[in-house]
């Protein structure tokens, strides 16, 4: 499971090797954050947006499960903060009389994510 990696001011310093599941969740998040950030540049906003809060979802994991991959959770609150500014911008602009059932469609989604983001921020903060 762990390997002595060296030591360290008198420390021994243990490396634990990742598990496949989190090296899956790593490579997920990572697909997806490359995913969102191409649709944010092509203006595709609502697909944008899933990719980043997936992109959040999988590397957040992916840390929890294995601190290995800590050094991206930098990267990872910037995804956040992408998301974030996206829903709000989606939820901000004008809607169009055919757009009507897919702006208040959008709205729950919205809502059901602002909810999950709650959930999710809760359940990491008490493990």
């Amino acid at each position: 499971m762990g390997e002595v990696k060296g030591v360290h001011s008198g420390r021994l310093v243990l490396k634990m090797d990742p598990s496949p599941y989190a090296e899956q969740r790593y490579k997920d998040g990572l697909d997806c954050a490359r995913r969102a950030t191409q649709y944010d540049k092509e203006g595709q906003f609502p697909a944008s947006l899933s990719y980043y809060d997936e992109a959040v979802e999988a590397l957040t994991e992916a840390t929890c499960l294995a601190p290995v991959f800590a050094p991206i959770m930098t990267q990872v609150d910037q995804y956040s903060r992408r998301a974030n500014d996206i829903r709000k911008y989606l939820a901000s602009r004008p809607v169009n009389k055919g757009e009507l059932s897919n702006s208040v469609q959008l709205s729950k989604y919205i809502s059901e994510l602002k909810c999950l983001d709650l959930e999710f921020l809760l359940l990491i903060l008490c493990s």
